[in-house]
């Protein structure tokens, strides 16, 4: 029709994805067009339309470009929320990282809570784990895991359900 938008035919070729692009995006459905990449930080902003998300590199995947518009549309796949993170031999920079998306992830999914397993070892990665939770406003509070959940490996933490319309 006369409202097409002109799009690049050229598939993104992996590992160099490229700006301007199509991507699929692990977690949602639909093909989003590559926004900007930034190879230092590893990571790589995506538009649905006018939804954009920030997302790992590693969760992107090269695709041929939409043959209908509602083919570029986003839609979270909420199937593939669980309520459990598994941060175990990640470094605390990267389980951060991954604690900040998947907060986001629950919020959406309207999620209760988080169980976050970062394991004992050193209580390095717990004590990076509790502190970011003890700051960040979608959660209302967070325990040690019981026993039966992980014990001291594992810390749940209860997300605030109201915070879901105030952020962006």
């Amino acid at each position: 029709g006369a409202e097409e938008q002109s799009v690049a035919t050229e598939p993104c070729r992996a590992p160099s994805l490229s700006e301007g692009c199509w991507v699929n995006v692990t977690g949602w459905s639909g093909k989003g067009r590559l926004e900007r990449v930034d190879e230092a930080g590893g990571k790589a902003w995506v538009a649905f339309g006018n939804l954009r998300l920030e997302r790992r590199l590693s969760d992107l995947t090269p695709c041929d470009a939409p043959d209908t518009a509602s083919e570029s549309m986003a839609e979270w796949e909420v199937s593939a929320v669980s309520p459990e993170l598994d941060l175990r031999g990640l470094s605390a920079e990267e389980a951060l990282a991954r604690l900040d998306e998947k907060l986001d992830d629950c919020v959406i999914a309207s999620m209760p809570y988080l169980r976050v397993i970062h394991g004992k070892g050193t209580g390095v990665l717990m004590s990076a784990v509790v502190d970011a939770l003890r700051k960040d406003g979608r959660v209302t509070s967070f325990r040690q895991g019981e026993r039966a959940e992980g014990g001291a490996g594992v810390t749940i933490a209860i997300l605030d359900q109201g915070k879901r319309q105030d952020r962006n």
